[in-house]
């Protein structure tokens, strides 16, 4: 008999699946996000157990240097990338052709980078100990200050902002109401660094870079702790990014290269592959999203500035980008 959890993962994926087959991309009421293509959505089991992946690893090039201090980027569905460019947040297009005028100015090294459902930016600001957003008329506000190293961030569809402190070893969900809710912290947080949510497994991701882990919590537990998903020695691991099938793409700062960890219906860890390498340091990670990108393909940026494009065979999982104009 099939594991009942596991039929109910495979009812969400494939519900999500069959409403993309009979529709355009979903625009929710009242300027929810707008989601990602089609070939973006979450599969089942069934269908992810059928793909063919590639497992080879290949040397990446660089589409170009858009960027410059930028340790992460966002896609907003419509062919533009955001990054830092010094001071200021500017946008390029899939060619790494950076568009003229800015989009805000954000002076300090932010790390994490990521779209609200409402269309803000945002972003955690390592050196200042702050989570903030940035509005389409560039006015700036502080979502959360008081913080250690804040560094990854993930914005969730319900608008709830998740992040990383690397100086606290604290992961924490930030809810829309303002409310602050710890996951992880100590031992099991250690540098804690990059971050994501499955939100149709409900499980949260996240990095420790000394250790070379990844850790997982259930967010369906009324007691979630954190477990370990896989390690992998010598590395520092930074940036993560979810596939439509549950699996888990990592950076290994230091060691120039891009990773992809298969995991089971229980977001358990089963088979660790190297994808890329790169000429220089990388810090965070993309699925491709809007007109020139490759859905199938993850966007990879480091602090150089410089963006490079990885075939990965499989689109990403969907994510919130800004609504429609």
């Amino acid at each position: 008999m099939r594991d009942p959890i596991q039929k109910l993962l495979d009812l969400g994926r494939c519900l999500g699946l069959l409403v993309s087959l009979a529709a355009a991309p979903l625009v929710g009421c009242g300027g929810a996000p707008e989601d990602v293509e089609e070939d973006a959505q979450d599969l089942t089991r069934q269908q992810c157990s059928a793909l063919r992946l590639p497992n080879g690893s290949v040397a990446a090039s660089a589409l170009g240097r858009p960027f410059d201090g930028s340790e992460d980027f966002a896609l907003d569905g419509r062919g533009n990338m955001i990054g830092k460019r010094g001071n200021d947040i500017v946008a390029a297009n899939a060619a790494g052709q950076v568009k003229p005028g800015t989009v805000a100015s954000l002076p300090g090294a932010t790390f994490g980078l990521r779209f609200h459902p409402n269309g803000n930016l945002v972003g955690a600001m390592v050196n200042e100990g702050k989570i903030v957003s940035v509005a389409p008329n560039r006015s700036v506000t502080v979502l959360r200050s008081g913080l250690n190293g804040p560094n990854g961030v993930y914005v969730d569809r319900a608008g709830n902002v998740w992040f990383t402190e690397g100086g606290a070893n604290r992961v924490s969900r930030l809810a829309p109401s303002g409310d602050l809710r710890v996951f992880a912290s100590g031992g099991n947080a250690q540098g804690a660094n990059g971050i994501v949510v499955d939100e149709v497994a409900k499980r949260l991701y996240y990095t420790e870079y000394d250790k070379g882990r990844i850790m997982r919590v259930d967010l369906t537990s009324p007691n979630p702790v954190p477990v370990e998903v896989w390690i992998i020695r010598g590395a520092k691991l930074d940036g993560l990014a979810l596939d439509g099938c549950g699996n888990l793409y990592v950076i290994d700062l230091p060691n120039q290269k891009l990773f992809r960890l298969r995991t089971n219906a229980k977001g358990e860890g089963l088979d660790l592959k190297q994808l890329a390498t790169f000429p220089t340091q990388v810090s965070n990670i993309q699925f491709g999203a809007g007109p020139g990108f490759d859905p199938k393909s993850v966007y990879v940026v480091g602090y150089g500035g410089s963006v490079f494009p990885v075939p990965v065979g499989i689109a990403g999982a969907r994510v919130p980008t800004p609504p429609a104009p």
